[in-house]
């Protein structure tokens, strides 16, 4: 019997699925910051000057293993703009990622 579904799906996005329930695994720092209410006047502090956000993200993507200089990379195409893109390409995903 064939797959019916076979050659319908060109690309799967699995998300928040590196944690799950391992006790050796810590998430990343800007994870803790950013999910943290005790941290919230850090992390807006944070996020409102624009070197410490570019510094925050570059750090995080180093700690993934991510080159975040590589301009074809997942970093820079995918994790960068809702960090950085004007309200109007991304609608308000920074303020999604403060909450």
């Amino acid at each position: 019997m064939s797959n019916p579904l076979a050659g319908r799906v060109d690309h799967l996005v699995l998300l928040n699925t590196y944690y799950g329930h391992v006790r050796t695994l810590r998430s990343p720092e800007m994870i803790r910051l950013l999910a943290d209410p005790a941290f919230k006047p850090l992390a807006s502090a944070m996020l409102d000057d624009t070197n410490q956000r570019l510094w925050l993200v570059m750090h995080t993507a180093r700690m993934f293993g991510l080159d975040p200089g590589d301009p074809d990379g997942v970093g820079v195409a995918s994790v960068l703009p809702p960090f950085f893109a004007a309200e109007d390409v991304h609608g308000d995903s920074l303020e999604a990622i403060r909450s």
